[in-house]
């Protein structure tokens, strides 16, 4: 009997033309045609159970019908495994029920086509777990056994109040109005595809969905850090927990989704461009492609190059002693990333030990969104940055933080100041209050830029590098006290540091004792993300 695993869907016609009667044909799995002898076609279902054959040929009209049926079968079988009974073939039952409804497919029905052709075909699997249990849960139970022909916006509202009135799986309360929202949008596809298939005339779904839904309603309010919790996050993690720091910068300086960081690879960190190439995305153990479709690069922070490239260095060292190479940036296998679950435990365990508001790991996109736009960043560029498909997607996930920076157009009502140089830099006495020590004496200032001649970036480089040696001196050479002193974050004191052609080494032993032990023991995270 021919199979057709690599014919196209014209050579697949001609073949069946040319059956001759008697003769069956192989289409798809557990779907096959055969000529009868009067020369017509009749399509059936074939599959195997505990070694034994089973066919259905009642009911079954093309081959799309032969595919639901399959379907049905499978999904039948498999809870028939659930509950540990034996499944019984239809042909050994007193009532028929492969037999499709008089009213053509019922949405359950034509909905596993849709899922097995499109959804799984078409998405990640995270969307397709998402969308069984969206189908399993709440659409079977309330419109399942109705024919596809038959569903109207009265049923969809049924659909809407079932679903409102169900518990939330984790917490208190009830489903919320954007859970029904996705849920439906699902649907809608589900009845587009239906209807391009010529299987009903029109899509039972209004113009607008709010008109099933009702009116918005605040159900969720998000969750986002301020920029002085972000650094007390991240110093923290550098200290405590040191391995997972670079992971962590790199959520908050980028603003990438979580699959997007745990696919990231050496070769997509361009650090002379200061760029990071986006082309993949990691979820629940496959590859495939970002939620755009699209390869695209973003901007890389300063302080974020530090770290990575000195990730990148201790990365190589311990390649060395492993004998093979790390395929992920982040990562202790040789061919998988980080599990997701290890860095979210990580992520909620440090938060839980600083005492900062809990959030999720996507929380900070948002966060870094948020600062970005309290910033002043143009709203393009965030848009840019977070890779959203236009600034109108922006404008409605933060539009409440930009309607908040509207004060800023009160600049405009300032009066302009005397002279520039009340502005240019700040006073001495201002400058011996930020940081009071006895006994020491500041640099001073650069010369009065309001005089003609004075190259003004030289002059403030050479006082940042005056204020550094000082910090320095101080410090008796720790560059971890001598950024505490100047009010820095360590890897922004060690990058000026750099850019200054100094040495970012320390220059005395670090303290030993229990102050300085991690947190989390590095040596077991191996372990915990292979689990």
């Amino acid at each position: 009997m021919p199979k057709n695993e690599t014919l196209s869907p014209q050579q697949l016609d001609a073949a069946i033309k040319a059956l001759l009667p008697t003769e069956e044909l192989w289409i798809e799995p557990g779907i096959y045609v055969r000529r009868n002898k009067d020369r017509s076609l009749s399509y059936f279902v074939r599959i195997h159970y505990r070694g034994k054959k089973c066919e259905v040929w009642e009911g079954i009209k093309d081959q799309l019908t032969a595919k639901a049926e399959r379907i049905k079968l499978q999904m039948e079988i498999a809870g028939c495994n659930e509950r540990n009974e034996k499944w019984i073939p239809p042909s050994q039952r007193n009532t028929v029920s492969a037999t499709v409804p008089p009213g053509g497919f019922t949405l359950q029905q034509w909905a596993e086509v849709w899922y097995q052709d499109i959804v799984c075909k078409d998405n990640a699997k995270g969307t397709q777990r998402k969308y069984r249990g969206y189908l399993s849960k709440h659409v079977y139970p309330v419109l399942g056994h109705l024919p596809l022909v038959s569903i109207t916006q009265t049923d969809l509202h049924a659909l809407v109040r079932a679903i409102r009135a169900k518990p939330v799986p984790r917490g208190t309360g009830k489903l919320t109005r954007k859970t029904a929202h996705v849920i439906l949008r699902m649907l809608a596809g589900c009845f587009h595809w239906a209807k391009e298939r010529g299987l009903i005339g029109a899509v039972p779904f209004p113009d607008r969905l709010t008109k099933l839904l009702g009116p918005k309603e605040i159900t969720h309010v998000r969750k986002t850090w301020t920029k002085g919790q972000v650094e007390e996050f991240l110093a923290a993690a550098l200290r405590y927990d040191p391995e997972w720091h670079p992971i962590f910068m790199t959520f908050f300086r980028t603003g990438c989704r979580l699959g997007e960081i745990l696919a990231l690879r050496p070769r997509h960190l361009d650090f002379t461009k200061r760029r990071i190439l986006i082309e993949e995305t990691y979820s629940e153990g496959d590859f495939g492609p970002p939620k755009n479709r699209r390869a695209s690069e973003i901007d890389m922070s300063e302080e974020l190059a530090v770290v990575l490239h000195a990730h990148l260095t201790r990365r190589k060292r311990e390649e060395e002693i492993r004998g093979y190479e790390l395929a992920f940036l982040f990562g202790w296998h040789a061919n998988s990333p980080i599990a997701p679950t290890t860095l979210r435990d990580r992520f909620k365990k440090l938060t839980s030990f600083l005492g900062l508001p809990r959030i999720r790991i996507h929380d900070t996109r948002h966060t870094a969104a948020e600062l970005m736009l309290v910033e002043g960043v143009p709203t393009i560029y965030v848009r840019d940055q977070l890779r959203h498909s236009n600034e109108s997607t922006t404008n409605g996930i933060y539009g409440e933080t930009i309607n908040h920076l509207k004060q800023h157009v009160n600049q405009l009502d300032k009066r302009p100041s005397s002279g520039p140089a009340d502005k240019a830099y700040p006073s001495q006495e201002s400058a011996e209050n930020e940081i009071v020590k006895p006994g020491v004496e500041w640099p001073t200032r650069p010369l009065d830029p309001s005089r003609d001649g004075i190259d003004f970036r030289q002059a403030v480089h050479q006082y940042e590098g005056q204020l550094i040696d000082t910090a320095l001196r101080m410090a008796k050479g720790s560059r971890t006290t001598a950024a505490a002193l100047l009010g820095l974050p360590r890897a922004t004191f060690l990058t000026k540091l750099s850019h200054l052609g100094r040495s970012t080494r320390a220059q005395t032993q670090k303290p030993t004792g229990e102050d300085t032990q991690p947190l989390f023991n590095p040596t077991n995270s191996s372990d915990e993300t292979a689990a």
